[in-house]
């Protein structure tokens, strides 16, 4: 899956803002070029796939500065815990924990918008 996200990393073309650390996990927010257009105020918060066993922040980052370069919009990686090491609902609990980080950065919940691959579409 990483050598996946840096491939699409290479495509994207998208800023990128430093890591944000949590007790439990990490995230980065990445950016594509931003008209001064309301419809583009909010962020995308994607959460990668990997069946929550695999995966990583620079894969999601890969998908992810695509989606943002491509689509002109925000996109905040949150790469959380990962199953066996971390049971249910270790994932679900640092999903929350980063809708809540974008909450305290003063998205309001309108502007938030849940992106995911396989059980993190769920």
């Amino acid at each position: 899956m990483d050598k996946g996200g840096r491939a699409y990393g290479a495509l994207g073309k998208a800023g990128t803002r430093p890591t944000a650390f949590f007790q439990a996990l990490c995230g980065q927010l990445l950016f594509g070029d931003h008209p001064q257009d309301e419809r583009r105020s909010g962020v995308v918060l994607y959460l990668h796939g990997g069946g929550y066993t695999c995966g990583s922040l620079e894969y999601a980052k890969g998908f992810a500065a695509t989606l943002a370069s491509q689509c002109g919009v925000r996109v905040f990686c949150a790469a959380y815990r990962l199953a066996p090491e971390n049971p249910y609902p270790a994932a679900v609990d640092d999903a929350l924990e980063a809708y809540r980080y974008l909450l305290k950065k003063g998205y309001a919940p309108q502007q938030i918008l849940l992106c995911g691959e396989a059980p993190a579409a769920d």
